[in-house]
């Protein structure tokens, strides 16, 4: 059972990837202050794995429509030598009282082969 937005993605092994989301209230669809908010997340073989065997590096693009962009560098990519592994995404909100932390997206990241490796 899920509790949380789920998304499936598709990351292509040997090269750049980039996953984009915007935070909007459920309500009224506005874009959601994350001025104080750090993102995280990781993938891994199964759920329970001990280490990550990646992590994405977060930042906010556009803060005014709480844009998030979420990346793997092409030798990120090339360490996912499985097809198939899960991730998720997380918040930190460092401003609330008490502090939260919120997962905002998991699901099954597959990985296309590359075939053309740069060198």
């Amino acid at each position: 059972m899920s509790c949380n937005d789920t998304l499936d993605i598709c990351i292509n092994q040997n090269a750049s990837f980039t996953l984009t989301f915007q935070l909007t209230d459920s309500g009224s669809g506005a874009p959601v202050d994350i001025s104080a908010w750090e993102f995280e997340g990781s993938i891994k073989e199964k759920y329970k794995s001990s280490t990550a065997t990646a992590t994405f590096s977060s930042s906010i693009v556009d803060l005014p429509t709480s844009t998030v962009n979420l990346t793997l560098t092409p030798t990120e990519t090339n360490a996912l030598t499985k097809t198939k592994y899960f991730y998720d995404v997380i918040a930190s909100v460092s401003g609330s009282n008490p502090p939260q932390t919120l997962r905002l997206l998991e699901g099954v990241a597959n990985v296309a082969p590359g075939v053309t490796v740069e060198s």
